[in-house]
Order: structure tokens, then sequence, then C-alpha cells
């Protein structure tokens, strides 16, 4: 059950509708609630009251390390298609691997810091393939989403037994004007040492508000966990869709107050709200 993205940002009003969600049918309903600073700590609270959240929207294994650590989500999320197509379409390399590399971190990251916790129950998502062939480079993963017709797909064209790719390291190849210090696409799949901290601090001295979560974050260094954005460069991400231009953004990844993942969080959260603005008004149309 996906809320409404009018309330990504509000994580009061996060609270309030993923309860009404969850009591509509609290044996199905899962949660879906963007991995945003407010999204975090309405899943905090929402997994104290026993509620079901799927942490939406992740395209890096820092990103589902952080959610895991500090909201506990049922499931968290790789939207890997996604990840190969920004390499592949902004031209910084085939866009072969990049998804499924960053997919098996996270799996193994999250996996590590859960182990032995009995509060926390997070599994991993392979979201968003885009063929068969993707398939045996995920096994292992806890969970594997994909279309109807990829399945089929999978169904005859796949044969061979698979072995887990979870100690797999793919290689990704960038093009020649995809400078590893241009793009930094190391970072989908890595965790440093200040991310880490950050976790650990805000364990150990939890956010109350989403405010509090990015300065603590601000502290270690992280401005490109929960990057400010002005309204134009908002609108930006808004008229382009769920790829983003890497061009548009290169000084920033650069400058290190923004990264790939953050800026593909974004650009999700937008495409999303297209579409919920389209529902919405074919239901206006509808009760008038």
């Amino acid at each position: 059950m996906e809320l409404h993205t009018d309330v990504a940002n509000d994580a009061d009003a996060t609270l309030a509708y993923a309860r009404r969600c969850h009591e509509i049918c609290p044996d199905f309903f899962i949660v879906k609630v963007p991995l945003t600073p407010a999204g975090l700590i309405a899943i905090r609270q929402l997994r104290d009251e026993g509620i079901r959240v799927n942490c939406t929207l992740g395209f890096r294994a820092r990103q589902n390390y952080v959610a895991a650590a500090l909201a506990r989500p049922s499931f968290v999320n790789v939207f890997l298609g996604r990840l190969n197509s920004y390499v592949a379409d902004n031209q910084l390399g085939d866009g072969e691997m990049a998804g499924e590399k960053t997919t098996l971190a996270s799996q193994t990251e999250v996996a590590t810091f859960t182990r032995g916790l009995p509060t926390t129950d997070t599994r991993r998502i392979a979201a968003s393939l885009r063929d068969a062939t993707q398939l045996p480079n995920l096994a292992g993963v806890d969970v594997i989403t994909m279309p109807t017709k990829v399945a089929h797909e999978a169904e005859e064209t796949l044969e061979k037994p698979w072995r887990s790719q979870l100690h797999e390291q793919h290689n990704v190849k960038l093009a020649i004007n995809g400078e590893p210090d241009t793009v930094r696409i190391e970072k989908l799949w890595d965790v440093s040492q200040a991310e880490r901290n950050f976790v650990q601090k805000a364990i150990l001295s939890p956010a109350s508000n989403e405010d509090e979560l990015r300065l603590i974050a601000a502290d270690h260094d992280l401005e490109d966990l929960f990057p400010a954005m002005a309204a134009k460069e908002l609108k930006t991400i808004d008229n382009v869709g769920k790829i983003p231009k890497h061009d548009r953004w290169q000084e920033r990844i650069v400058r290190g107050d923004l990264a790939i993942d953050s800026l593909m969080t974004l650009a999700g959260l937008a495409s999303f709200a297209a579409s919920q603005v389209e529902l919405d008004n074919r239901i206006r149309e509808h009760l008038n």
C-alpha cells in the first residue's frame, strides 16, 4: 500500500495514513514509505507499533544500511534497473552490472548488520528488473520483483541451476567519458566509515525528527545522503523524469554534497508524484 506522495516529507502525516492503511488489512497490507529523512523517522515508529513497512526508492547499499539500522523496515530495495539505465542513458558506460553489484552489496551489508538482532527482520528486494538474464546474477538476494513479461521470459529461457552470487565481485566498466572522479559510481556499493559512524551515532542518540537526522548526517560530512535542494533544482528533477541527466549534477557529485543514489531517490519520488497527480485528477472527475 503506497502512501500518497504528498506525505513523503511529513513524518506525522506518514504515520497517520500508514496506520489507516494497516487497519484496513493488517494481515496482508505492507505500507510503502519512501526513503526520506521524514520517512525514516516514521518507519521507526511504525515498526515499534508492529506495522510492516517497505522502505522504498532505495538505490544504494548505504541507503539500505542506514534504513535497516535506524528504522528496521520489513523490506528495503535497490531499483537496479534504473541504476543500469542511469549509467547507459548518460553514456557513462554500458550500463551492465551496476545495479546488480549494488544490490548484492546491499544484501550483504544489511544482512551483516542485522544478523542476530532480535528486533530486526529486514529483507532485501532486487527491484525493477528489465530482462530475465539479470536473474542468475542476483541469486541469493532475499526477494526479486519483476514484470510478468520478465518472469515468463525466465521460465522459457533459463534452465541451468543458479549459484549464489553473494560473494561475486561483478565488474562495472565506465566509458572513456565516465571518469571515476566525475561519477563516483563506487559509492553505490561501498559503505564508508563515515556512514558507519553516522549510523552508530544515530542509534545511540536517535533523532526525534527529520531535521535532527539531517544535522547528524551533516556532522559526519554526509551532506550527499540527504542533500539540500533548491526549488529550482527540484523543478529540474521533476521535468526530466526517472533518469536524471548526469552532466547537470556532475559538479555537485564531485563536490560531495550529492550522490547518484540520493539523486535517483529524488527523481523516483518526483516521477511517482507526477503519476499521483494524474490519478488524483481522475478520481476527482469520478467524484464530481
